[in-house]
């Protein structure tokens, strides 16, 4: 009986680690302290591509996509106190991470004074819901806020 024989070309890969993001949380920046943050992936095969979004970023702060989404970076000189969220997403040639969600904070140097900088509330109208968010600095969060000059308070202020 005939021989048949036939030539196969096989290429083996190496193990590849799965794609992850490293960064998981962020640390509490100061106000006015410069701030140079790159969000870090691991795992993976070829170049990282990075979605962000930010909301609520402190004035002087930048959520940047730089090297054509390879980098994702926060940078600036944050110019107000307060809470943001970051929501990060990254993939790779072969796949990507479910999106996170990270909080940082933007808080006044140690020491700082306590300062309302909340200058005037905008008028409220009778019977109709009211909400303002107050701005406070400084100090030694967490804070307590009290209504001064008040016997007694409607359920719900």
């Amino acid at each position: 009986a005939p021989a048949f024989s036939i030539g196969f070309e096989l290429t083996v890969l190496p193990h590849l680690e799965p794609l992850r993001l490293v960064t998981r949380s962020m640390p509490t920046f100061l106000l006015g302290e410069p701030v140079d943050m790159e969000f870090a992936a691991t795992g993976g095969q070829g170049k990282y591509r990075w979605t962000a979004t930010a909301s609520e970023l402190p004035e002087g702060l930048r959520l940047q996509i730089r090297d054509g989404g390879e980098r994702c970076i926060l940078a600036g000189i944050p110019g107000a106190t307060g809470a943001f969220s970051v929501h990060l997403q990254v993939a790779d040639e072969l796949s990507s991470v479910e999106p996170i969600v990270l909080t940082g904070r933007v808080a006044a140097p140690p020491g700082a004074e306590l300062r309302i900088c909340t200058e005037a509330l905008p008028p409220a109208r009778y019977d109709s819901e009211y909400e303002q968010r107050l701005c406070v600095e400084g100090g030694a969060p967490p804070y307590r806020w009290t209504i001064a000059g008040a016997d007694s308070v409607e359920c719900g202020v």
